[in-house]
């Protein structure tokens, strides 16, 4: 049995850990996308007036969102990683390099996060326009608040999916780097 068959049999057996990691950054990458689609869009942003204290609240709201689901995607993905350090384990003790492994595991979370990340902008914009909808129903309903959203929120959902990839990135190099054989075993 080769190095890849073990390594593809030991991601099969924990394709829960991907799916867990995959679920954290969709519904973030989700939630801070169809807020800022809707915060930046030309309806509200000529609706709240400029300087108010309802656009200061808007504000401190999109920071909390923001860091909050960084937050519950760093979690995700340290729990994604402590699950990871059986294989890790398992593959170092059959001989494997730190170094190949450490590809085989930017490859695989790269695949994950990014096709969580893409789905979860793809669909910020009709769960974006649906929370619109039943805000028009419950709140308000005036000719001047059509769904429109702007590129900005768009930039923004992408910014916050760069951080991230980013922020992932940092934990695996971080798991790799402090990645012993012995601790893995004992």
């Amino acid at each position: 049995m080769t190095m890849s068959k073990i390594m593809a049999k030991l991601c099969k057996k924990n394709r829960e850990q991907y799916r867990l990691l995959g679920v954290c950054v969709f519904l973030s990458v989700l939630l801070v996308s169809s807020f800022t689609m809707m915060y930046f869009s030309p309806s509200i942003q000529e609706f709240l007036p400029s300087g108010g204290d309802t656009r200061k609240l808007m504000w401190l709201l999109l920071g909390v969102v923001t860091v909050g689901c960084l937050i519950f995607t760093l979690y995700g993905g340290s729990l994604f990683f402590r699950k990871k350090s059986r294989e890790f384990g398992v593959m170092l003790a059959l001989g494997a390099r730190k170094k190949m492994l450490a590809g085989q595991l930017a490859k695989e979370v790269a695949f994950v996060v990014l096709r969580y990340i893409l789905l979860g902008i793809l669909l910020a914009v009709p769960v974006s326009y649906l929370v619109w909808k039943i805000f028009q129903i419950l709140v308000i309903n005036t000719s001047q608040m059509q769904y429109l959203f702007g590129m900005t929120g768009i930039l923004a959902g992408l910014i916050f999916a760069a951080l991230l990839v980013c922020s992932m990135l940092i934990m695996g190099i971080r798991f790799v780097r402090r990645t012993d054989i012995m601790d893995i075993l004992n």
